[in-house]
């Protein structure tokens, strides 16, 4: 399935209304990581590529939640998901660069390659300021793939009703945890049911019966709850929600 976004249409809330369901995929030293292959381009000025490829990837990288592997072998059929998912790599990114009159617009197709599901985004860019509006363009990515790889949403969906605001607090929720979270061997899964005081004190974490499937990551997940006693909230009150459910997986 194919959803086709388009960068201006960002505008209610998803999930306003809800308690809080957010996934913490591996620990500190585990971030999601996406493959960005070489853009081709169509004009006739010098090719731009390359500061646009880099761009993106600097923005995807910065906050810590995704990477880009130095070494990833590529595959030589690109659209075989199972050569990628072999190399642990979540989301590829295939796009195209078409300058016109001084126009350059970029059509980027995500391939979310665990799920079998893809999206594509179209935009432009201002040639002047080509750093700086790829950059624009790359958080929109970003905030797809949070959705995508951070929270419950099971789809690439279209983010039509998507608030910034919100999509800002999970974030730093899902960041405050995953820093957190040592290394370690144990692996499993956990669902955490979370209640939160006016200013973002922990008041109750309730570790569900999934968590004590491995003792040893039970344990762990004890500890980094132990941990956290605060969670974001002075720049975030309106977003505030008092209950959250994190499934802590590795």
């Amino acid at each position: 399935m194919k959803l086709y976004l388009f960068l201006c249409l960002f505008a209610a809330e998803i999930l306003a209304n809800d308690d809080y369901e957010l996934l913490v995929l591996g620990d500190r030293s585990q971030p999601v990581s996406f493959y960005l292959l070489p853009m081709s381009y169509q004009g006739e000025g010098v090719n731009p590529s390359y500061e646009v490829e880099e761009a993106i990837k600097v923005a995807l990288s910065s906050a810590g939640l995704f990477t880009m592997p130095l070494r990833t072998q590529v595959p030589s059929d690109t659209e075989n998901l199972s050569a990628w998912q072999m190399q642990n790599i979540r989301f590829v990114l295939t796009g195209h660069l078409f300058e016109h009159n001084n126009s350059l617009s970029l059509r980027l197709h995500v391939q979310d390659t665990f799920l079998n599901d893809g999206f594509a985004i179209t935009g432009i860019l201002i040639p002047d300021q080509l750093r700086t509006s790829a950059g624009m363009f790359a958080d929109q990515i970003y905030r797809s793939f949070f959705y995508a790889a951070y929270t419950t949403r099971k789809t690439l969906q279209e983010l039509e009703n998507e608030n910034a605001a919100l999509t800002n607090y999970l974030h730093h929720i899902v960041k405050t945890y995953k820093s957190h979270w040592q290394s370690g061997d144990a692996r499993g899964e956990c669902l955490v049911d979370i209640q939160q005081l006016p200013g973002g004190d922990v008041f109750t974490h309730k570790m569900q019966k999934n968590c004590f499937a491995n003792e040893a990551f039970a344990a762990e997940i004890q500890s980094l709850l132990d941990q956290v006693q605060q969670l974001p909230y002075e720049h975030h009150k309106a977003q505030f929600n008092k209950y959250l459910h994190i499934t802590f997986s590795r």
